[in-house]
C-alpha cells in the first residue's frame, strides 16, 4: 500500500475490542527502547503493564478505515497529557505522528492549555519533541519530561 507523505487521520474513541491489538501494537512498536531501557524482563513487562489499554483515555489513529496507530489523551484544568503515541510501523516515516502532534498543540493553544509529554531516554521521537517546540522540563535515570507552554514561564 502506498501511502501519501501527508496523510490524512482520523481519531476515534477505543472499543473494548481495540485492546488486545493497542496492546500488540504497544510492544511492537516500544520493544527497542524498552529493551535498552531496561535489562530485566520484569522491569520490561512493568513498563508494559503501565502502558497498557485504557478505554477511557486511548483514542485509535484511522488513516483510510485502517487503524494505523494509538494515542492516549488527559486532560486536565491546564494541560493535555499526550501519552502512548504508537504509530504501527506500515504507517511510521510519512509525518503521521508529526501531524497529530502539531493538530493536538493546535487544539491545546487555542484551549489555552499546556501540553506535556514524556518519552523514555532510549527513544530518539525525543528529537521530534524539541523540533516543535516542547521543552525538556524534568529527566530521570530512564525518562525525560517535556511540556509545550502556552503562557510564558521563562
Amino acid at each position: 500500500m502506498l501511502l501519501s507523505t501527508c496523510m490524512e487521520y482520523q481519531l476515534r474513541a477505543a472499543r473494548p475490542d481495540d485492546a488486545a491489538w493497542v496492546n500488540i501494537l504497544t510492544k511492537e512498536t516500544m520493544n527497542p527502547w524498552v529493551e535498552a531501557a531496561w535489562e530485566a524482563e520484569e522491569d520490561r513487562q512493568h513498563y508494559y503493564y503501565l502502558n497498557r489499554f485504557n478505554l477511557e483515555t486511548t483514542r485509535i489513529i484511522e488513516v483510510n478505515g485502517r487503524s494505523a496507530g494509538r494515542i492516549s489523551l488527559e486532560i486536565s484544568e491546564k494541560t493535555l497529557n499526550l501519552a502512548d503515541i504508537h504509530i504501527a510501523e506500515e504507517f511510521q516515516g510519512h509525518g503521521l505522528g508529526t501531524k497529530i502532534i502539531k493538530d493536538k498543540l493546535a487544539e491545546a493553544v487555542k484551549k489555552g492549555l499546556d501540553v506535556e509529554l514524556k518519552c523514555l531516554r532510549s527513544n530518539p521521537v525525543q528529537n521530534l519533541y524539541i523540533r516543535l517546540g516542547f521543552k525538556l522540563i524534568l529527566q530521570d535515570e530512564k525518562r525525560l519530561y517535556y511540556k509545550y507552554s502556552v503562557r510564558n514561564e521563562d
